[in-house]
Parts: structure tokens; C-alpha cells; sequence
């Protein structure tokens, strides 16, 4: 992408349908699109269009989607373990003790660290959700607004396919569990817990491998929870292993034993299911 204009293949799907129906597939909102075609953003085969004009298979519908930007990243020089990219979205695996993006005026988190690995790109590539700071894994950055849109849509109605993979204290009885407990905000310490008043939240795990002390878990999460893997397995007394906040520091590992290891999500560009995985290195 050397310019700011993404371009679009139409597909079949699509043929027939007006560039406004196209375009709310990304769950880009009613405003937005308006903006897009007030400003001559929109190209049709090269020719400027409006969003009633009517697509045809293999059609490429091009958008400057400059007026949709919400913000820039300052570039900050640092490591990046590029697990996938292609035009729209990059996974980055995040090493643990590290910020996704800042909270104040800390400028050495993944976010900057890719600003500056892709300081041409046309857009800011922004996250589209984040992992804790002691927990490494997969972290999926949107490299142009309408795709920022649609896969922020996707976290937030849950339709993110999310396995962990972690360490945790004692010998797993049962080979599978589900916790379903609401979490909450806890009104005496700065982290979460179970509550009869929190929102609901389901965990499944499955052994991967048992210990004399330890047990290795896949872990699937149907929400998305602040701290919800960390929650729900102390609630029924499998604590993750070297958790300083639910738990204890454990002088064996320096490192919350948890990763994101794998996802996976319905491709925006393609309508095909795309499945993305980086090992724990545990």
C-alpha cells in the first residue's frame, strides 16, 4: 500500500449490492460512510463514485479512509516477533512485561514498537484489543481504519475464537472443566474477583500434560473478562504459577506462566476462517 487508497476486490457475495451495503460489513458506522462519500473518498475502478453506485464481481472499489483517522503513535524503536501479516491485519507475539499500548506517557509498548517497524504504512496500526502485561502472546493490529472497525466488532461480540496455554499449581483431578463465574471489580484492591454482581464470564480448560507439582492447561475464554483466565482458575484452587496478584511469585519461574497461543476469526477481506498460532515457550 503505497498511497493512502485500499483497494477491494468484489467479490460474488457482493454483486448487486450498493457500495453502502459493502462498506457496513465492516460495522463502519452510518456517519462515517456519509464522510467517506462527502469528501470524494471513494473510487470505483478509478472513477469517483457515491454510495448508492451499484457493484459488480471483480470490481475494485478503492477508499482513502484518511478522514476516518483517530489518532497517530509517536515510533519507538524496539523488538517485534511478527507472527502474520497481509494487507489488512498484523499478529504480533508479545513478550511478557510488556505494555500493548500506553496508559500514560510510557513510549516503549508493542504499539510504538510497530509504529516504528512501519513508519511509511499510510495508517497508524492499532490494536484491536490487548493482553495483560505479564502475559505474553498473540496481539492482532488493524493496519487501516475500516479494518480497525470490524475487528474491534468481532472482540466485542465475542466472535474470536481465543485458546491460552498455562501453567498451573497442583494436579488437575479432571482431564476437562468449565468455570462459569460472573467477574467483578473488586472495591478493596486493584484487581478482580468473583461476584454474585459481576458480568458473566466462561472459561473451559483441558489437560495438556500433568507434574508432581504442576499442571499445563489449554484454555478457551467465550468472554472477555479483565483477568478472567487468572480469576476463574484461583476461584477453584489452581492458581497460575509465578501470579504475583492472584497468587505468589513463584522462585522457580520468573514469569506469569500464561500465553495467548492461538486465534481465530472470519477474515474480513476473504469471508474465509483464518487460524493463527504461536507457541508458548513453556
Amino acid at each position: 500500500m503505497n498511497n493512502k487508497w485500499v483497494n477491494f476486490e468484489i467479490t460474488e457475495s457482493f454483486h448487486g449490492k450498493t457500495i453502502r451495503v459493502y462498506l457496513s460489513r465492516f460495522f463502519v458506522s452510518s456517519k462515517k460512510i456519509y464522510k467517506l462519500s462527502i469528501d470524494k473518498s471513494l473510487k470505483l475502478n478509478h472513477q469517483i463514485v457515491n454510495l448508492d453506485t451499484v457493484l459488480s464481481k471483480g470490481d475494485v472499489l478503492e477508499i482513502d479512509e484518511s478522514i476516518l483517522m483517530s489518532q497517530s503513535v509517536k515510533p519507538t524503536h524496539g523488538d517485534l516477533d511478527i507472527v502474520y501479516q497481509d494487507d489488512d491485519i498484523l499478529v504480533v507475539n508479545k513478550p511478557v512485561e510488556t505494555l500493548v499500548y500506553s496508559d500514560g506517557d510510557d513510549e516503549h509498548t508493542l504499539t510504538n514498537f510497530v509504529s516504528h517497524y512501519f513508519k511509511r504504512h499510510p495508517y497508524p496500526i492499532l490494536p484491536v484489543h490487548r493482553i495483560d502485561y505479564d502475559t505474553s502472546g498473540l496481539v492482532v493490529f488493524a493496519k487501516h481504519p475500516i479494518i480497525l472497525s470490524y475487528m474491534s466488532r468481532l472482540f466485542e461480540n465475542n466472535q474470536i475464537d481465543k485458546t491460552y496455554v498455562c501453567l498451573v499449581e497442583n494436579v488437575v483431578q479432571n482431564q476437562k472443566g468449565t468455570i462459569n463465574k460472573p467477574i467483578g471489580k473488586d472495591r478493596h484492591e486493584n484487581k478482580m474477583r468473583i461476584s454474585s454482581d459481576g458480568k458473566q464470564a466462561i472459561t473451559t480448560y483441558e489437560v495438556i500434560k500433568s507434574f508432581d507439582q504442576y499442571t499445563k492447561l489449554k484454555v478457551n475464554i467465550q468472554s472477555g473478562r479483565k483477568h478472567q483466565i487468572r480469576v476463574h482458575l484461583r476461584s477453584v484452587g489452581l492458581p497460575i504459577v509465578s501470579d504475583q496478584l492472584y497468587g505468589h511469585k513463584n522462585l522457580a519461574y520468573n514469569r506469569l506462566m500464561l500465553h495467548f497461543e492461538r486465534i481465530g476469526f472470519i477474515h474480513p477481506r476473504t469471508f474465509e476462517y483464518i487460524d493463527i498460532m504461536k507457541k508458548a515457550d513453556f
